[in-house]
């Protein structure tokens, strides 16, 4: 029940932020947890092809490395 609640509260954090984002007049928090969103579905879709598919993607760092 904890875990659900706690996951639910952070859907509605994430859904209200580029509302708050907007009325306290700051892009800056809405670019934030935008790359950070991109972070986790990276990093997650990394561990469903290395943990459950036992394949080593390369592809994952050639992006990296042409963003750096």
């Amino acid at each position: 029940m904890r875990e659900r609640l706690v996951l639910g509260m952070g859907v509605l954090f994430l859904a209200l932020l580029p509302v708050l984002a907007i009325a306290l007049d700051e892009p800056f928090l809405l670019s934030l947890f935008s790359r950070v969103l991109i972070y986790g579905l990276a990093a997650a879709s990394l561990d469903l092809i290395v943990g459950y598919g036992g394949m080593i993607s390369f592809g994952h760092a050639a992006y990296f490395g042409a963003g750096a």
